[in-house]
C-alpha cells in the first residue's frame, strides 16, 4: 500500500481549473501540518508516500529556478516556503519512503508561459515547429555534481532540468510518477486544456515527450528508482481501485527495448497473458499499481463538503487490488488548512484495523505447509477444524518470479470423506458479488470463498504454470 497526496492550487478554489490559469496566490494553507500527514500514514499502515509535486496545471510545490509558477510566488511563508522540503523531511522522520508525482502535461506553460526559444509560441507544445537544441542539465554546472547534455526540445529541456532539481536536492526518491505521459500530448480547446493558439500561430501544437531521456536521467541520479507508467511500474488501466479479476501479471512481454520510450504491449488479453506475447522481444518485471481517490465523488484534491468512500468500499478496493497482486495507491486530499481531514484519517485507520483483523492472523497457526515433489500441490493440515472464508496465496517471486497461471482450491469434506472444490467470489466496481477466477497469484492473492467452510485440511493444486511453480504461502482467514 502506498499513500497518494494531491495538494495544489485546486485545493483552494471551489471550482477547480486544470488549465494553469489560476494565480499562484491562491495557494495559502493556513496551518500546514505535514507531520500530521505522516502520523496518519503510519497509523494506516503505509510505508511509502507519493506527493503531487506538480500536477497538470503546472504549479510547483517547491521553488524552481525554471518556473515562476510555484510556492515562491504564493503567500505561503511570504514566498519563502518549500512544501516539498517539509514533506520529504517529515516523511523520513516517520520512516516513510517518498515518491514524486511530476506531471508531463503543463497547462500553465501551455496557456500562460511564453517560449524563450521563439516568443511566438507557448513554452509547452509545438515541438516540431520549435525544433531541438543541445540542453545542458543542469543549466549551469555545479562543482562535484554530475552533468548531462541532451538534444531535445524546449519543454523537455525544462522538464529535465526540474527533474535534476528534484532528484539531486531532496534525498532518496523511490518512485517517479508519470501521468498522461504516453509519447505526446496534442492540446485541445476542451475543459482540461482550454487551449487557443496564439494570434498568428498555426501548425501542429503537439508536445512530444522524451521518455527515454527522462528515464536515463532518473536512473543516473537515483539508481533503481521506479518509473510509474514507464519501465518500473505499470498502471492498472482504471481509477476505480480494481485490478483485473483473476489477478495481475507482474511479468510482461514488451515489443521494444527497455528504457526506450514507453513499454509497448501486444493486445489480445490481460497484460502478461500468453496471448500478448506475439511479437514481443523482452520479458520484464513490471508490477501493477492501482490508483484511486478516497473521495466518494472521485475528486483527487480536497473539495468542501465532499464525502469519502465507505469503509466497506475501501475494504473491497483493498481485496480487489492488493488481493489481486497489485499495489494499492490510495489518495488523500489535505484541506485548505493543510491537514488531512478527520474523516479521511478515520477511514485510513479503520481500513488498517480490518486488514490486520482478517489477514493479520493465519487460522492455520503453526500447522506445517506441505509441498509435493513437483511443487504443484500445497497443503495445510490442521490439528482441529476451523471455519474460514478467505484463502491467502503467495509465490516466491523474489527468487523465481511469477509463474502460476491457474489452480484449484479444495477442502477435505469430512461428511463426504473426500476432497471438495470450493468456489470463490469477488466484487465488481459497483459492489456486486461476481465469480472470481483461480488464475494468477504473484506476490499476494486473497480469495473470498462463496460461503464459509469448516475443515481441518486445505490444499491448492497448480493446474498450469510457466515452469516449475513455487507457491510459498497458503494461509487461512475469516472475516
Amino acid at each position: 500500500m502506498t499513500a497518494f497526496v494531491h495538494f495544489t492550487t485546486r485545493t483552494f478554489v471551489d471550482t477547480p481549473r486544470p488549465d494553469g490559469r489560476l494565480p499562484a496566490a491562491v495557494f495559502n494553507p493556513s496551518r500546514l501540518d505535514i507531520d500530521q500527514w505522516a502520523r496518519t500514514f503510519r497509523a494506516g499502515g503505509y510505508r511509502h508516500v507519493v506527493l503531487t509535486v506538480k500536477h497538470g496545471d503546472g504549479f510547483l510545490l517547491y521553488p524552481s529556478a525554471h518556473s515562476t509558477y510555484s510556492v515562491a510566488s504564493s503567500p505561503y511563508r511570504s514566498g519563502k516556503g518549500d512544501v516539498l522540503r517539509e514533506f520529504t523531511d517529515s516523511m523520513r522522520r516517520a520512516g516513510l519512503s517518498v515518491g514524486f508525482y511530476f506531471s508531463p502535461p503543463n497547462r500553465h506553460d501551455l496557456n500562460v508561459e511564453r517560449s524563450s526559444w521563439n516568443p511566438r509560441y507557448p513554452r509547452y507544445g509545438y515541438s516540431a515547429a520549435k525544433g531541438n537544441r543541445a540542453c545542458p542539465v543542469p543549466e549551469r554546472r555545479v562543482a562535484g555534481k554530475p552533468s548531462f547534455t541532451f538534444r531535445t526540445d524546449e519543454y523537455n529541456c525544462v522538464y529535465l532540468r526540474q527533474m535534476y532539481e528534484l532528484l539531486t536536492g531532496y534525498g532518496p526518491v523511490t518512485e517517479w510518477w508519470l501521468d498522461e505521459n504516453g509519447t505526446s500530448h496534442t492540446p485541445r480547446n476542451n475543459s482540461r486544456d482550454a487551449f487557443v493558439p496564439p494570434p498568428g500561430v498555426s501548425g501542429d501544437p503537439t508536445q512530444r515527450y522524451d521518455n527515454a531521456a527522462w528515464h536515463r536521467l532518473a536512473e543516473a541520479l537515483q539508481p533503481g528508482i521506479l518509473m510509474f507508467n514507464g519501465w518500473g511500474i505499470r498502471w492498472v488501466g482504471n481509477e476505480q481501485g480494481f485490478a483485473r479479476v483473476g489477478g495481475e501479471w507482474s511479468t510482461l512481454a514488451v515489443r521494444n527495448r527497455p528504457g526506450t520510450g514507453v513499454p509497448q504491449l501486444s493486445p489480445g488479453g490481460a497484460p502478461g497473458d500468453r496471448a500478448t506475447w506475439a511479437g514481443a522481444r523482452h520479458l520484464l518485471w513490471l508490477p501493477t499499481e492501482v490508483d484511486v481517490p478516497m473521495s466518494a465523488g472521485g475528486n483527487w484534491s480536497w473539495n468542501p463538503g465532499e464525502r469519502q468512500k465507505s469503509p466497506e468500499q475501501l475494504w473491497r478496493i483493498y481485496t480487489a487490488s492488493v488481493g489481486r497482486n497489485a499495489n494499492l495507491l490510495l489518495n488523500f486530499g489535505p484541506d485548505r488548512s493543510g491537514r488531512i481531514p478527520e474523516d479521511q484519517v478515520e477511514r485510513a485507520v479503520g481500513l488498517r484495523r480490518r486488514i490486520d483483523r482478517v489477514f493479520g492472523r493465519d487460522l492455520a497457526g503453526t500447522a506445517r505447509t506441505a509441498v509435493s515433489a513437483d511443487h504443484r500441490v500445497v497443503e495445510r493440515r490442521l490439528p482441529r477444524p476451523v471455519t474460514l472464508n478467505w484463502i491467502g496465496l503467495r509465490e516466491d517471486v523474489a527468487r523465481y518470479g511469477q509463474r502460476v497461471e491457474s489452480y484449484r482450491i479444495e477442502i477435505w469434506d469430512a461428511r463426504q470423506g473426500g476432497w471438495r472444490r470450493v468456489g470463490t467470489t469477488t466484487w465488481n466496481e459497483k459492489g456486486e458479488p461476481i465469480p472470481d477466477l483461480d488464475a494468477r497469484i504473484g506476490f499476494q492473492r486473497y480469495q473470498h470463498l462463496q460461503r464459509p467452510v469448516t475443515t481441518h485440511h486445505v490444499r491448492v493444486t497448480v493446474t498450469a504454470s510457466r515452469g516449475t511453480p513455487h507457491v510459498s504461502a497458503l494461509t487461512l482467514h475469516r472475516d
